[in-house]
């Protein structure tokens, strides 16, 4: 099941009957006027496959309940203001392909741990205030497939 409902300019915030969507594999909200932070309920859609929220006004931190969406293969929260320190319950999505997190309030230490993710293939972290330490993106796992690196104006 698929829900696209980017660029419809939807006000407010994700409501927590979001969770009911049990079947859910792909959410896609770019693009409205959404804020608030990401509802608890969201994090039971382990079905998902799919997390897409850019260019909305979304705030708060990333619960560590992330890691419940085993399946999640895209988390794009791009151009947001979601702030807080690298989410670590990333690391336990071993199915992620593709991590943006690029333009939101994040701070900290990007865990080295990110780079043994063995299906990412794409990581952009840019425009936050993460504390890079290059051993986090420093070599690849990926059996010969590139990842590409997005990390640019980071404090």
């Amino acid at each position: 099941v698929t829900l696209e409902l980017f660029f419809n300019k939807i006000e407010g915030s994700i409501p927590n009957s979001i969770g009911n969507l049990k079947n859910l594999k792909v959410l896609v909200l770019n693009g409205n006027m959404l804020n608030g932070s990401l509802p608890d309920s969201l994090y039971n859609l382990t079905k998902l496959e799919q997390l897409m929220l850019t260019s909305n006004n979304l705030s708060g931190s990333i619960n560590k309940n992330l890691s419940n969406l085993t399946n999640l293969q895209v988390l794009n929260l791009f151009d947001n203001n979601i702030n807080g320190q690298f989410p670590v319950a990333v690391l336990k999505l071993n199915n992620l392909k593709e991590l943006n997190l690029s333009n939101n309030s994040l701070y900290g230490a990007v865990p080295k741990e990110l780079s043994k993710m063995k299906n990412l293939t794409s990581i952009a972290l840019a425009q936050n205030n993460f504390d890079l330490n290059t051993d986090a993106l420093a070599y690849d796992t990926n059996g010969g497939s590139s990842t590409n690196y997005s990390i640019a104006s980071n404090e």
